[in-house]
């Protein structure tokens, strides 16, 4: 998460600046354009501290949660935190907290500064609890969010992990037979000539081609490589390969699943932290991590504000998971939008881990399966042709 100065023109026509913290500068122009302001100007604000990174984050929160639970008062919890911190970029961070809180910060303010995804979000759903004497509970409730979101991805992460390594597994066995066993036989398979399988000649083809044309692929390679680099710097490029993702069968429906369920939390935090809906999806976008789903939650955001109801407004975007709408609708019959919310996410999460246990189930042995198949392809190939070659000796 970066942060942009934002210069606006206000609606009475006053000049307005103001740090937004965003992931680019277009996300920045599109978070003051829906505060209602008519951006002219964004620059990057400049920052000397490296990001925090989220486990780290929540490591220090949950250290000043059990702290604050306890009874202690903040100040003396931000100063035990900062003395078992155990690397001296968090010591930095706890340093800096608790002197912005000592000079008179509220602390949601303070910790809304820290250079971390989901600082924000984290600051506008204690923001009540700070003020209401219940910082303990909205400093836990958001720690649960948060693991809860660490944990989606985790098991998203592990379902791919293990596919990943035998695709690699079955590319470098290919190399290998391409570039250094069939090559070795090459005199065999020549001298077979046309009593060699079809297959053998194939396969000996195809290597001598790789083989004597090897300084032109790797030139090529690295340079679709370095274009698809470039390419995805891109914010409309990125934009688009998630589109074409989001399309897949399974691992699009698992995304969308996943990233609803995380905007959705995050919304409903902030909705219990005493924000209006707008507000709530806008901080929800800074969380995001697909660029579809920044882009959803500001859209949505700005239709709320305009006057629409919210499952209406979600209801118009592609991406969000349909799952979801009934029980956002609900809540907002009932008047418990943040109950609802987080009900929904729940629901889309267990979707997501089921997923992502068939996955981790059924994708090793099919991947192992092709695997074999190609090693032991090329296998008999090689043997059928040394067999070709004894018969024509004999």
């Amino acid at each position: 998460m970066a942060q942009f100065r934002v210069d606006t023109f206000g609606p009475s026509g006053s000049r307005i600046s103001a740090v937004i913290d965003a992931q680019t500068r277009s996300d920045a122009r599109r978070i003051a354009a829906a505060s209602g302001g008519a951006p002219y100007a964004v620059r990057a604000v400049r920052r000397r501290d490296r990001p925090l990174p989220t486990a780290k984050f929540l490591a220090l929160l949950s250290e000043i949660a059990a702290l604050v639970t306890a009874g202690v008062a903040l100040p003396e919890a931000l100063s035990a935190a900062a003395a078992q911190a155990r690397s001296p970029e968090e010591r930095r961070v706890m340093d800096k907290l608790l002197s912005e809180v000592r000079a008179g910060d509220a602390f949601s303010t303070a910790l809304g500064r820290i250079n971390t995804a989901g600082a924000a979000a984290t600051s506008a759903a204690i923001a009540t609890g700070e003020q209401t004497g219940a910082l303990g509970s909205a400093l836990q409730r958001r720690i649960a969010e948060m693991e809860r979101r660490q944990k989606l991805k985790s098991a998203m992460q592990g379902a791919l992990i293990y596919p990943a390594i035998l695709a690699a597994a079955t590319l470098i066995s290919i190399a290998v037979i391409l570039f250094a066993v069939v090559p070795g036989l090459a005199p065999i398979f020549e001298n077979a000539g046309d009593a060699a399988p079809a297959s053998a000649r194939f396969l000996l083809a195809t290597s001598t081609a790789l083989i004597d044309h090897q300084a032109p692929i790797a030139l090529a390679g690295a340079s679709v490589i370095a274009g698809a680099a470039l390419l995805l710097r891109r914010e409309a490029t990125r934009a688009a390969l998630i589109q074409r993702l989001l399309g897949a069968p399974v691992i699009g429906a698992m995304m969308a699943a996943a990233e609803t369920a995380c905007m959705l939390r995050t919304a409903a935090s902030v909705l219990e932290g005493g924000a209006a809906a707008p507000r709530a999806m806008e901080l929800a976008a800074n969380g995001a991590t697909l660029l579809v789903f920044r882009d959803l939650a500001l859209s949505v955001g700005k239709a709320v504000r305009e006057g629409e109801t919210l499952s209406a407004a979600l209801a118009r975007q592609p991406a969000f998971d349909r799952n979801a709408l009934g029980l956002i609708a609900a809540g907002e019959r009932s008047g418990d939008l943040a109950a609802m919310m987080t009900a929904a996410a729940g629901a889309l999460e267990r979707r997501v881990e089921q997923t992502a246990q068939r996955i981790a189930t059924v994708a090793p042995p099919v991947m192992t399966l092709v695997l074999g198949g190609i090693v032991g392809g090329a296998s008999i190939t090689i043997l059928s042709a040394l067999m070709s070659v004894n018969d024509a000796a004999f």
